[in-house]
């Protein structure tokens, strides 16, 4: 089976681009986390708040598993080097919510031990809403047929300081838990 080609378009990877988006406010945007309860981004604010946007069924062990690896290891730096938990909050959103029910990402959360962190949720929302939110951050994402090796996107993951104005976007996945606990530190 051939991996599939994961869409990157410069309209959305140009510097640019990335440059526009860094200082933008984001607005607020309306989920159902993993244990079922209604939050939207204004529920975090004054708090550092890190984002990225996964699908629970990818099969590409580079993409989304290696985001929610990464995210774990940095809340494990975190919680170990700083006592105010309460000032950072890590979200990872997904854009299957067909599929990923607040059950489904409950269990996910519990695969990357992410119910063991108060500040990591995994959030679901309505299509339309998920497709707002991507559209505005540049995530290009694209499913030809019922089959979750047709999904195609791209990587994106967010730092936003306490008043929710982007500050630091990381593209793919070249990244290290160790740089966006640099980034994280940064803020706080």
């Amino acid at each position: 089976c051939a991996l599939p080609i994961f869409l990157d378009t410069a309209r959305f990877d140009d510097v640019q681009f990335i440059s526009d988006m860094i200082d933008y406010m984001l607005t607020n945007y309306d989920f159902i986390n993993h244990k079922n309860e209604k939050v939207s981004l204004s529920h975090f604010n004054d708090k550092v708040l890190v984002m990225s946007f996964i699908y629970t069924r990818c099969p590409v062990p580079d993409f989304c598993p290696q985001l929610s690896l990464k995210f774990k290891s940095a809340l494990e730096t975190l919680s170990a080097e700083l006592p105010n938990q309460n000032a950072y909050h890590f979200l990872s959103i997904t854009f299957d919510p067909e599929h990923d029910t607040p059950n489904v990402l409950n269990n996910y959360a519990k695969l990357y031990e992410g119910d063991n962190h108060n500040n990591w949720s995994f959030l679901t929302s309505s299509t339309e809403e998920i497709q707002k939110f991507t559209d505005k951050i540049g995530l290009v994402i694209s499913r030809e047929k019922e089959s979750i090796l047709d999904w195609d996107h791209n990587l994106r993951t967010l730092v936003t300081n306490q008043s929710g104005m982007i500050k630091t976007i990381l593209i793919g996945n070249l990244w290290s838990a160790d740089e966006l606990v640099n980034e994280i530190k940064e803020l706080l």
